[in-house]
């Protein structure tokens, strides 16, 4: 049967709306690489077509979930908690109509399904109230950041070290982040933590690896009070976008076309109220310079 453009546009549309799939595909192929699996072989393994694992990875076909089970078992992942936290972002992505271009996930795991999905994001725009970005923390930072929250659910350490170990995704990365006045007027972390954090914004600024921007607090833009993360993915069968909401505890995700068009217009405005990268890369300076004379203070004098 004949498919028309209308029609093939609508059925890929729908495709792409399925943000559980594209939850569980980013995760099932980070897994399969970090065990050096070809598709082939891991597809052969689990007796699927090669060709419906491409489709599961790319998040295009949603797996069954015995397909699921056993590919996490061939993978190694035998903890039947994460396994419902597949199962769940399965059955969201299944839901009927727009229901399915969100998802939520909050089940143990949650970062290391979130990394997955960063591992492959070839772009990044982001925006986020007090705090840096997932992608541009250093360890130390990450690790810092949770500490008062005792160790619940810590997330964002676990997922700097899983990028760290996996590496980046292939190609070039292009990130844009917005960073609120705030933070670089009052310390995100201890000295010594905040000295190295912002050593590190500098450096990704000035080798061209990261449009960083400071948002004043007179521009009038108000920064959302979670981070907030627009991710292009370079699928098999084309890019896709995900719009990401990170918390604490979990992340939400989105690939509807209204929520992308609202952050798209959000960010845009926000981004022309911005200083420019240079006048960013002075104020980071500045920061990192009251970091080091905060750190010079709390240092003990020796006796005279």
């Amino acid at each position: 049967m004949m498919v028309s453009d209308r029609e093939g546009s609508v059925i890929a549309l729908a495709r792409e709306r399925k943000a559980g799939n594209l939850v569980v595909g980013c995760y099932l192929r980070v897994l399969r690489l970090d065990q050096g699996r070809t598709r082939k072989s891991a597809a052969g393994a689990v007796k699927i077509d090669d060709s419906r694992l491409t489709g599961i990875e790319d998040g295009t076909v949603t797996a069954s979930a015995q397909d699921a089970v056993r590919l996490l078992s061939l993978y190694g992942v035998r903890d039947s908690t994460r396994m419902d936290a597949v199962s769940a972002l399965l059955y969201q992505a299944d839901r009927p109509g727009s229901l399915s271009s969100g998802a939520v996930d909050s089940m143990p795991g949650w970062a290391e399904r979130l990394a997955a999905v960063e591992l492959q994001a070839v772009g990044f725009r982001s925006c986020c109230h007090h705090r840096i970005p997932s992608h541009l923390q250093i360890p130390a930072y990450a690790e810092r950041r949770l500490a008062g929250f005792q160790g619940k659910l810590a997330t964002s350490y676990d997922r700097v070290a899983l990028l760290a170990r996996l590496g980046q995704a292939g190609g070039q990365r292009v990130i844009t982040t917005l960073l609120d006045e705030p933070l670089v007027r009052r310390s995100p972390a201890e000295p010594a933590v905040a000295v190295d954090q912002f050593t590190h914004l500098i450096d990704e600024s000035a080798r061209g690896r990261a449009d960083i921007r400071v948002v004043r607090l007179d521009s009038g833009q108000v920064m959302p009070g979670y981070q907030l993360t627009e991710m292009t993915l370079d699928g098999i069968r084309g890019p896709r976008t995900v719009l990401v909401e990170e918390s604490i505890n979990g992340a939400s995700y989105s690939t509807g076309r209204d929520e992308l068009e609202h952050f798209t217009s959000r960010f845009g405005a926000a981004l022309t109220a911005a200083e420019t990268p240079q006048e960013t890369v002075s104020l980071l300076r500045q920061a990192r310079s009251a970091a080091e004379a905060d750190l010079r203070a709390r240092r003990p004098k020796d006796p005279a």
